[in-house]
């Protein structure tokens, strides 16, 4: 039996072309979540310095001098609609080699000179960054055009490493999240969901919060939502960096995570770093073999396709929804 040398398993393994429609959506929605953000806060909001009537506080120390608000002198408004303009593309595919770093950078600007409230915004610029660097040898004028099959060059593998990393990233924010929550004592002993719902800092609708700290005031029910967060929050990181090549495995850590933050963002009035996970999701748990889930990414597909009718078994393998 012939043995495969070190360099054609590398070139079977990260040689592929990763650049599918999956790249693309979660592009979109780190990019939506960063373009709402500066569209719906104003300057006012984004760079509360925390005294009433107090001048705008914008963070210009170290390499946070590069971002936007630092390097203009212009109206922070003007600047920040500008910088949600600059995410336009990212958002609709175009030219993702090139608009991806349009998005970085109002993303660097945003994470970097505004004060944050959630992780989202930090993580949104070092997926959009690493999704950047991994899309310079993507030469498709559209991020919904479907990747080339069967091609395998060397000049692909940097672009497969940098997504590869991608993946352990997101799983790390989620091992760390659930260490970090050990680590509190209100966590450890199952109460920390009761106190959180009535924290002013989160839009929990009044009417939510009252049927959600009658639930919670059960004590075996807080501790069974406090725990089974952290529980959760393993078992995802665990999905992504252990599905390997199954890609149904991929697809639950998908549905899984993406309700998960769903039901964080509907309690809690996260919306955009929910918003800002599912982006991260599509881009650690799909890749582009594994074919489209549901009837919306298959019409996606078939988009400017010359012959519709061609089987998806055929170019993307097994699909989700066969």
């Amino acid at each position: 039996m012939k043995t495969e040398t070190f360099g054609n398993w590398v070139l079977r393994r990260f040689g592929r072309d990763p650049f599918g429609i999956q790249l693309q959506l979660g592009r979109s929605a780190l990019a939506l979540g960063t373009f709402i953000t500066l569209l719906a806060n104003p300057a006012h909001v984004l760079f509360h310095s925390g005294e009433y009537g107090g001048a705008l506080s914008v963070n210009c120390e170290g390499l946070s001098a590069i971002g936007a608000f630092c390097r203009l002198d212009v109206d922070a408004d003007v600047i920040r609609l500008a910088l949600a303009v600059m995410c336009l593309p990212a958002m609709v595919g175009l030219l993702p080699a090139f608009c991806g770093w349009l998005h970085a950078y109002a993303a660097f600007s945003l994470s970097n000179n505004a004060i944050g409230i959630e992780g989202g915004d930090q993580l949104t610029v070092t997926l959009a960054i690493l999704l950047a660097l991994a899309s310079a040898t993507d030469r498709r004028w559209s991020g919904f055009a479907e990747a080339r099959r069967g091609v395998e060059r060397a000049s692909l593998i940097p672009s497969n490493v940098l997504l590869a990393a991608i993946v352990v990233q997101v799983a790390y924010v989620y091992v760390e999240a659930a260490l970090v929550k050990l680590g509190h004592p209100i966590w450890a002993e199952g109460s920390a969901l009761w106190y959180w719902v009535q924290n002013s800092g989160f839009g929990v609708a009044p009417a939510t919060e009252r049927v959600l700290l009658d639930l919670l005031a059960n004590p075996l029910v807080s501790a069974s939502v406090s725990w089974g967060t952290i529980v959760l929050e393993l078992l995802l990181a665990a999905g992504l960096l252990l599905a390997g090549r199954s890609p149904r495995v991929r697809f639950i850590v998908l549905l899984v995570g993406i309700g998960f933050h769903v039901l964080i963002a509907a309690v809690m009035g996260l919306v955009t770093f929910a918003i800002a996970m599912t982006g991260a999701l599509l881009l650690s748990s799909w890749r582009a073999r594994d074919g489209y889930p549901l009837w919306l990414f298959r019409w996606c597909r078939n988009v400017g396709r010359r012959s519709p009718r061609r089987s998806s078994q055929t170019l993307n393998g097994p699909a989700y929804g066969n």
